[in-house]
């Protein structure tokens, strides 16, 4: 039976650059995370971020973390999830030996019960004005996953 045997220097590229393409993938899908998360970043602004001292908002920068093939944004703020999630109705007291005191109060009180607050759910705002850009940071690193293997 007769032996074929084909040779192409295409083929040879082609065989090298499929085994660099680990490299190839991660440096351009560790892009795409580290400019989604820039993208994510950039929307948690007021106005879709709840503000009252805009410390919830400027805590999105203290709360970025950035690794191999992964990256995550979130408010560190301690109150960020009371005011994403809501809160139940409670009673909220002094501290040992002092009063509770507001403006408006007539006199300092040991405890009030709070009503409790309504949900605002600012992440899926964030997410959903990202969206967007994100989507287009993955397209390009896809397309240039696309390029280098094929150069």
């Amino acid at each position: 039976m007769a032996t074929f045997s084909v040779e192409s220097p295409d083929l040879t590229r082609l065989q090298k650059k499929l085994e660099q393409s680990p490299k190839i993938v991660e440096k351009h899908l560790q892009n795409a995370i580290g400019a989604s998360i820039a993208e994510l970043h950039k929307n948690a602004v007021k106005g879709v971020v709840p503000w009252r001292t805009g410390y919830l908002t400027h805590s999105f920068g203290l709360g970025i973390t950035i690794g191999r093939l992964f990256g995550r944004i979130r408010p560190t703020a301690k109150y960020a999830v009371h005011v994403h999630e809501g809160t139940r109705p409670h009673v909220i007291k002094a501290k040992k030996g002092g009063g509770l005191f507001w403006k408006g109060a007539t006199h300092p009180v040991k405890s009030v019960n709070h009503p409790g607050t309504k949900p605002n759910k600012f992440m899926p705002r964030i997410l959903k004005k990202a969206q967007k850009g994100i989507d287009g940071h993955f397209k390009k690193a896809l397309e240039l996953v696309a390029k280098d293997l094929t150069k």
